[in-house]
């Protein structure tokens, strides 16, 4: 059963994710009826599934939300501040009931009585004919047991099961316990359905009701009357039937105490009787056969296969230079089409991880509403590129940073509504949302039409705290790059949402183990854009190996633009480090004498052309080996602080081969 309840949990945190997204485009268009009729149909699910598994707070929950928003699909509500802020309080709450559904936590438990009471008090003040305190009305309700035995082959003949709970739940109150078919979960074949349902109902309406929600499956339930009464008003019988769950039986007696004043004799079998009875064969029912588009695969499943492709990838290049050096014509073909193979498979896989960026949005746009709303600011979250695809875990590691940088633009960079009047611009600020793809990079730009930085302000923080000197003299750009610096802040009071004094260089960090780069521009009274470029994947790169005196080092293909050759004493003539190739004259950097390494007696060396921002760097390396998949390995704690270098690779020969960083290396060696 717990493994029914973690896919459970996970089929109803999606659903819960769908609904807040839906709830932030509803607070634009309050009119929109698809919008409506959506939010409706995800309540609708939860309350039908919730009941299922035995998630019983949910389901009651989300009952009384799809009651308010069929009022509103009856056009007898609007959609207003009020329930907007009801129902994205639910979400919340429904999120905390997935993890503590019995309300174990009594901080959590109080937060939820509380919340349910203000939902009751505000259906009822809408429906006052109706309300439901109504429901313990013990006069005019039944107790009813139901015991719901499916055979195993229930979904081929596409019996939906959760309707069945749905209906159940709008004809009455249950409580539901679910149970496992020992015999047919043996069987391991996920097209059955082993799973059995026990249900105590209170309802005020007629047995041949309670028939008819089950007309499909007649002989796979048996419903019993216990009482005329609500017995669910009695805590004793509360408790007694959530002994079943410890005990797997029913105890007649202890019921019975509770409906003695009964005339008529309560019929209540056995369960093993009641499934006997039910067990029978149904013949002449035909289906088609029912495919299955997608599937969810835990994500320590797809870590461990890109652990695996990785190795793959580094046992077919051990096998190819075995071929080489040996000049064995049969195991080189052998080897080169385990290579393409290789490629294939690694496509393929990183293919499977990618995850469209909007699938984290709702994060981005929660905060908007919620900080706006707190810190008494008007704004419009507007995205582009959302659909963009990403490693997945390049976009978990990536939410904290997007947030941090986004609470910063509502806080440090939007303006008050007055103030923004006061100069001219529109009272609602914006912040915009973009991703894009650029060569095997992806490009995540937040911009906002606020304030902006004012650099004079950052420079004299920055020497108050002792952070540079004060007769430093420093470009706007590099200013702005100290808000990166550990430490740094310009808030002038600590608040919930900034000015601890910690972040910016947090997110850099985090950024820079990404092997990803920020940058930052901004203008006075125009707005603050905030830049990050990150590799699409952290596992496996195509890249260039090349030797430099006896090491190896790999530069990825995605950053090169040309190769070339050039003789040394062209390079010994070159001034200020820049030689003409192709009629340009472009910079260069000599990784030998960069990296201090001994000089080989060599009368010609190696140029490899990469871009950055748009101009051209030339690399000058000993030999250019050829191309290569470099499966990346962090290079250690030790080397936590390395720039220049971001990770390693394991060669054929089982050599060690440094990635360079080429974007830090020309940022810190030239620009």
């Amino acid at each position: 059963m717990e493994d029914f309840k973690e896919r459970f949990i996970e089929d109803a945190s999606e659903l819960i994710s769908d609904l807040e997204s839906d709830l932030l485009v509803i607070e634009k268009e309050p009119k929109n009826k698809e919008l409506i009729e959506r939010i409706f149909r995800v309540m609708h699910n939860l309350k039908g599934v919730s009941a299922m598994y035995g998630f019983e707070k949910i389901g009651k929950l989300t009952h009384h939300l799809e009651t308010i928003y069929d009022f509103i699909r009856d056009g007898k509500l609007q959609i207003s501040d009020k329930i907007l802020n009801i129902t994205l309080n639910s979400v919340d709450i429904l999120r905390n009931l997935l993890e503590d559904s019995e309300l174990s936590n009594a901080e959590f438990k109080s937060s939820y009585e509380d919340f349910f009471a203000e939902i009751l008090e505000f259906i009822n003040k809408i429906d006052k004919k109706n309300p439901i305190v109504e429901k313990n009305n013990r006069n005019k309700f039944s107790t009813y047991y139901i015991i719901f035995f499916p055979e195993e082959d229930i979904f081929l003949r596409g019996v939906n099961i959760f309707s069945i709970f749905e209906e159940i739940d709008e004809i009455g109150e249950f409580k539901v316990f679910p149970h496992i078919n020992e015999e047919i979960e043996s069987k391991k074949n996920p097209l059955n359905c082993f799973l059995f349902w026990e249900i105590y109902l209170v309802t005020n309406k007629p047995k041949e009701e309670i028939d008819d929600i089950f007309i499909f499956v007649d002989l796979e339930y048996e419903v019993h009357k216990l009482s005329n009464e609500n017995l669910f008003l009695y805590e004793n019988f509360n408790e007694e039937i959530k002994k079943e769950l410890l005990e797997e039986k029913i105890n007649i007696e202890n019921l019975k105490i509770f409906i003695e004043h009964n005339k008529k004799k309560i019929l209540i079998e056995e369960k093993e009787e009641v499934k006997n009875k039910i067990n029978k064969k149904k013949k002449g029912f035909q289906f088609s056969e029912q495919k299955t588009k997608n599937i969810r695969v835990d994500s320590d499943k797809l870590d461990e296969l890109m652990n695996l492709v990785s190795e793959f990838v580094i046992t077919q290049a051990e096998l190819s230079l075995i071929a080489k050096n040996n000049n064995i014509t049969q195991l080189s073909d052998i080897s080169e089409k385990i290579q393409k193979l290789s490629v294939r498979l690694r496509n393929n896989a990183f293919d499977i991880r990618l995850v469209p960026i909007r699938h984290k949005l709702v994060n981005f746009q929660r905060l908007v509403r919620d900080l706006s709303s707190e810190l008494g600011k008007d704004l419009e979250f507007i995205t582009e590129g959302v659909d963009t695809e990403v490693d997945k875990t390049i976009l978990d590691q990536l939410t904290n940073p997007l947030i941090h940088i986004i609470r910063n633009s509502i806080d440090h960079g939007i303006e008050f509504p007055e103030e923004r009047e006061l100069k001219n611009k529109n009272r609602k600020g914006k912040i915009f949302f973009k991703a894009m793809l650029s060569n095997s990079n992806i490009i995540i730009q937040i911009e906002d039409d606020g304030a902006g930085i004012d650099t004079k302000i950052i420079q004299e923080k920055a020497i108050e705290k002792g952070l540079i000197s004060p007769d430093v003299i420093l470009s706007n750009k590099e200013i702005l790059e100290l808000i990166f610096l550990p430490g740094f802040s310009t808030a002038k009071k600590i608040t919930d949402v900034s000015g601890r004094g910690v972040g910016m260089d947090v997110v850099k960090k985090r950024i820079s183990n990404m092997r990803g780069e920020i940058k930052i521009s901004s203008k006075i009274d125009e707005g603050t854009a905030i830049s990050i470029s990150l590799p699409l994947t952290l596992s496996i790169v195509d890249a260039l190996l090349v030797k430099v005196s006896k090491t190896h080092f790999l530069i990825p293909i995605n950053s090169i633009n040309s190769c070339d050759e050039i003789k040394l004493d062209k390079l010994k003539n070159s001034n200020n480090k820049r030689l003409i190739l192709n009629d340009k004259l472009i910079p260069f950097i000599h990784l030998r004498k960069e990296f201090e390494m001994k000089k080989e007696n060599e009368k010609t060396e190696k140029i490899v052309v990469i871009d950055y921002e748009e101009k051209e760097v030339a690399l000058i390396v000993d030999d250019i080996i050829g191309k290569h998949q470099a499966v990346l390995k962090p290079l250690g704690d030790i080397y936590d602080n390395s720039t220049i270098i971001s990770r390693a690779s394991i060669i054929g020969n089982g050599d060690i081969a440094l990635v360079i960083d080429t974007n830090k290396l020309v940022k810190k060696l030239i620009y």
